[in-house]
């Protein structure tokens, strides 16, 4: 069962429901280091940007990460409902600085199918409001249209498809890439893109990440951006990929922070700082470019594409690497600074 269905109760049952199954205890352990993450964070800031959020918006991003691990943990053990939930939230304060963990708890079982089921209402015409008749006559026209359409970018309003909740991987894929000679559509995108499933931009990247345009690319990472996104097995793929513009536009997607952290966090960013320190290939592919005066190795910068010559700046600004400053070595410090940040805090909870 998707850990999205699966049912959530802080009671030792459902109402009218008979379990079948026990699976035994689910638990996710979250931290957030008010201070201590914050001044970890602020020393990276002209590296990363972003702004300090508010603990309210902490915590809530906490009870999400913490229930997100629970029902995929239950989902793994084949259960589709978690009874007796409990969340505790401790702080822990000391040398100016605090941290909250969010420990999340429960019971992971298998109710009877009919009790799971919610009984299907049968609906006659007459219980259906010209309202619904409208917005579903829309539906289904956005729909025909998007599966009859070649470019969807050029056919369609994003906003429809957004309000009729038809981003399917076919329409997504077919949008991003065919959306980079469409000003209009670029601009439509831009507003629209957070409602593509993170699984089907991943998918685009997988294939595109080495020619997508500079407009797209900045548009598609501030999305990712905006949603907190971390992939660690796509991470690792594209930082080892043998075209330095993969690998170097890997880095820049490495550059986004997440909200929150879990346990196992610190173990993975301890693998990429390692990599990045070790194994990292920072050179650049090189061709040889007919110039005015003679011959220069030339490569593309991974930010704009462009061609450059070799030992120069590119003229969008930036290194080598495509980013504005940062190298591997800074991103790699900064996985190794929150892992040993992360690992801290938990030994301040088990005290």
């Amino acid at each position: 069962m998707k850990k999205e269905d699966i049912l959530i109760t802080t009671s030792d049952n459902f109402t009218s429901s008979e379990i079948k199954a026990q699976y035994g205890v689910v638990d996710s352990q979250i931290v957030v280091g008010a201070n201590l993450f914050r001044d970890v964070f602020s020393s990276f800031r002209d590296i990363f940007g972003g702004e300090t959020k508010g603990y309210k918006k902490d915590i809530n991003k906490m009870k999400k990460a913490a229930l997100d691990s629970i029902k995929e943990q239950a989902s793994d053990y084949g259960a589709n409902a978690i009874i007796s939930l409990r969340l505790d939230l401790d702080e822990v304060s000391g040398g100016g600085k605090s941290m909250f963990m969010l420990n999340a708890y429960g019971t992971a079982v298998k109710l009877e199918e009919s009790a799971y089921k919610q009984e299907e209402v049968d609906l006659s015409p007459s219980d259906i409001s010209i309202d619904d008749i409208e917005f579903y006559k829309q539906k289904n026209r956005t729909k025909n249209l998007i599966q009859n359409s070649d470019n969807v970018a050029s056919d369609v309003k994003f906003e429809a498809i957004t309000k009729y909740d038809l981003w399917d991987k076919e329409t997504s894929l077919n949008i991003l890439n065919n959306i980079e000679n469409n000003h209009y559509g670029l601009t439509e995108l831009e507003k629209n893109i957070d409602d593509i499933p993170l699984h089907h931009i991943e998918a685009f990247l997988k294939d595109h990440l080495h020619d997508i345009r500079l407009q797209l690319w900045d548009i598609v990472f501030n999305s990712l951006k905006e949603r907190n996104w971390f992939n660690e097995d796509l991470l690792f793929d594209l930082l080892s990929h043998d075209n330095h513009v993969i690998r170097f536009r890997a880095l820049r997607l490495s550059t986004i922070k997440k909200d929150y952290y879990s346990k196992e966090d610190a173990s993975t960013l301890k693998k990429l700082a390692t990599f990045l320190e070790n194994d990292f290939d920072s050179s650049v592919d090189t061709k040889q470019v007919e110039k005015m005066f003679g011959s220069k190795d030339c490569y593309i910068c991974p930010y704009c594409l462009k061609e450059i010559e070799v030992k120069t700046r590119c003229e969008c600004g930036r290194n080598k690497y495509g980013l504005k400053s940062t190298t591997p070595e800074d991103i790699a410090n900064h996985f190794s600074e929150i892992a040993d940040a992360i690992n801290t805090a938990m030994k301040e909870f088990q005290k």
